[in-house]
């Protein structure tokens, strides 16, 4: 599943010399989706992608829930109440939600930016939805983006932690603001960066045409496929940063529940792949205070063409309808762990047809048994990960405003 080169190169963020970028504050913009409709992207005065602003405090009698990820979290594509997010949010009276996922960023640039947020807001949840690819974004010091004024593919920098005696070493801050173009680059910046070799640029076209002869889901149901295979080594350097990096939100959240929800893409719905990074992530949960969930259970119970209507065409990012169902299926797997307030509910999945499936909370995922079962709750629900490839690069700015109202 590819990303749409031609439709968002995000004229919404600007150079940040910490996360390597930021949304700019107040950007309010109308941009197009890879369906060739529309849709409003506002960030409010506190570079937060709301269509609100936030106190410190969240309002008595609220729980606060901090989320952190990248584009899938984000609502690429999508206006912010159609995020799962606000759907989350708007399930319970007393419940209130942060997006604070940034698109294109890596679980370190999360980290820093977590960082900063919890000197600026209270909270009582830390919800973090590391997208699978993030094994491999968080080694590299550049990620290919498109400018706006040319149009032309560049290597944006970005922060980096390093493994030094086990304890992490931020590299690269404060990031630079100049970006090489890619076909100028020399080999050791692309070899720093997510810049496609020719040998992976020819993988990818020949799974292509094998998605399109449809032979992968074949081929997947005699041998499960990995693949980021970086999952399937505990002891490798990729996945020794990302649990190094996991275990600091752990500490920063200072005692209060984190709950690791890892993103899917569509292929891991529809084909046999391997789920190495949920028996990863389980190693990290702690009873009472760390659970790993996941939500892909609840999207295999919908119709082929309800899941297939969760994505965009040809993209590996929600629809709004997908955002909805994942919603429901996340409000369902933090009840089931018991790590959200009882309080009224304002809303089930009124609007979208499969009520009944994804209400089912009967699922019973091996990764989430773990803490589940020494809290003492009923077992989340078991899931899937995301491709490689995805366009989340950092353009250049000059947007064209929009009013908004």
């Amino acid at each position: 599943m590819r990303n749409r080169p031609d439709v968002d190169v995000k004229p919404y963020v600007q150079h940040h010399p910490v996360f390597g970028y930021a949304y700019r504050p107040g950007a309010c913009l109308t941009l197009p989706t890879p369906a060739n409709n529309e849709y409003t992207i506002r960030v409010n005065a506190q570079g937060i992608r709301s269509d609100r602003e936030f106190t410190h405090r969240p309002r008595p009698g609220v729980f606060r829930v901090l989320v952190v990820g990248d584009s899938v979290a984000a609502g690429q594509y999508c206006a912010n109440h159609e995020r799962f997010t606000e759907q989350l949010e708007a399930k319970q009276a007393n419940l209130e939600v942060i997006n604070l996922a940034l698109e294109g960023t890596g679980t370190d640039q999360q980290l820093l930016i977590f960082k900063e947020a919890i000197r600026r807001f209270d909270f009582d949840l830390l919800l973090l939805c590391p997208y699978i690819e993030n094994i491999r974004r968080n080694l590299a010091d550049y990620r290919v983006a498109t400018e706006i004024k040319t149009g032309r593919r560049v290597l944006t920098p970005k922060p980096r932690f390093v493994l030094s005696d086990g304890q992490l070493e931020l590299r690269n801050v404060p990031v630079p603001d100049h970006r090489p173009a890619e076909d100028e680059a020399d080999a050791d910046q692309l070899g720093r960066s997510n810049h496609a070799s020719t040998r992976q640029r020819l993988r990818a076209r020949a799974n292509r045409v094998l998605e399109m002869l449809r032979l992968k889901r074949w081929a997947y149901r005699l041998l499960p496929h990995e693949p980021f295979p970086e999952y399937r080594q505990p002891a490798g350097a990729a996945w020794r940063l990302m649990e190094a990096l996991i275990r600091e939100f752990i500490v920063l959240a200072d005692g209060r529940p984190v709950v690791i929800a890892p993103q899917v893409y569509h292929a891991y719905l529809e084909l046999r792949l391997a789920r190495n990074d949920l028996r990863r992530f389980a190693t990290l949960t702690e009873p009472g205070r760390v659970w790993c969930i996941d939500i892909t259970p609840h999207l295999r119970r919908l119709t082929p063409t309800q899941r297939r209507d969760c994505y965009w065409s040809d993209d590996c990012h929600l629809t709004p309808y997908g955002h909805r169902v994942a919603a429901d299926a996340l409000h369902q797997e933090l009840r089931a762990i018991d790590v959200l307030p009882l309080g009224p509910s304002d809303t089930s999945s009124e609007g979208w047809p499969i009520s009944s499936e994804v209400g089912n909370t009967n699922s019973t995922s091996e990764f989430a048994k773990p803490t589940a079962k020494a809290m003492g709750h009923p077992t989340p629900g078991n899931g899937t990960p995301g491709p490689s490839g995805s366009r989340d690069g950092v353009p250049d700015l000059t947007p064209a405003e929009v009013v908004c109202p």
